[in-house]
């Protein structure tokens, strides 16, 4: 019987505390990370590792402990690197620097989910085949590597907070989750996250979600208690 690996990110960060709380969300993600606090140890480890365990993406921290996050890429493509890279930058970089060096970027600071989502953006168009995964529930359709959601055979358009939040109650479509709970879901260690955060982005969700004509919403609010998934058995859609 063959297993197929989830996809493996390579995180390059001189940062301790950035690196360890990237790679420990991407591993609650299902990603299997290697971390290198340098870029001579990046390309050290990438040149011990055999094709089967190198890196499907590699995440560059433009701020290294010995060249910038630009000069490292550049030396991974004239390595013929195959991993797609995306750069972390500083406001103030130039932009146009950072699309030439790259195949993808984010500026700091920014939600770990919304690296998370643009990591299985970048796979899903280079490797459609890794970490393919579908979860179900009634006639909602999740594709965890596409980011692809469709309800009733309709598509819906999620952010990536949304999304997240989407899998977690499919994931656990009888679980009603207070706000603590979906915050610590998604934003994990993020401790400044208000409550009320959480209820613009389920509001968001349940817009998404609507199908013409329903008029109970797809997520239900239990008061005092927070948030479930609640589908009725059977879907009638007006033609």
């Amino acid at each position: 019987m063959a297993f197929h690996l989830p996809p493996s990110i390579m995180i390059i960060d001189s940062d301790n505390v950035s690196r360890t709380t990237c790679s420990n969300f991407l591993e609650r993600a299902g990603f299997i990370v290697i971390a290198a606090p340098s870029g001579e140890d990046a390309l050290l480890k990438l040149k011990r590792l055999s094709d089967s365990e190198k890196p499907n993406l590699i995440v560059v921290d433009n701020v290294l402990s010995d060249f910038s996050g630009i000069e490292l890429c550049t030396m991974l493509r004239a390595k013929q690197v195959e991993a797609q890279i995306i750069l972390i930058a500083q406001k103030e970089e130039n932009m146009e620097d950072l699309k030439g060096a790259c195949d993808d970027f984010m500026v700091k600071p920014f939600h770990q989910v919304d690296l998370t989502y643009k990591i299985k953006v970048l796979l899903s168009r280079t490797k459609p085949n890794l970490q393919s995964k579908i979860i179900e529930f009634r006639d909602i359709r999740m594709n965890l590597a596409s980011y692809k959601v469709t309800r009733a055979g309709r598509s819906v358009h999620l952010g990536p907070t949304e999304f997240r939040l989407l899998q977690c109650f499919v994931e656990n479509p009888t679980k009603v989750f207070s706000r603590k709970d979906l915050i610590d879901y998604i934003w994990n260690d993020r401790i400044n996250v208000e409550s009320r955060t959480i209820d613009v982005h389920i509001n968001r969700l349940r817009t998404a979600l609507k199908l013409p004509d329903e008029h109970l919403p797809v997520i239900r609010t239990i008061r005092a208690a927070g948030y479930c998934l609640h589908l009725p058995e059977k879907i009638h859609v007006n033609a």
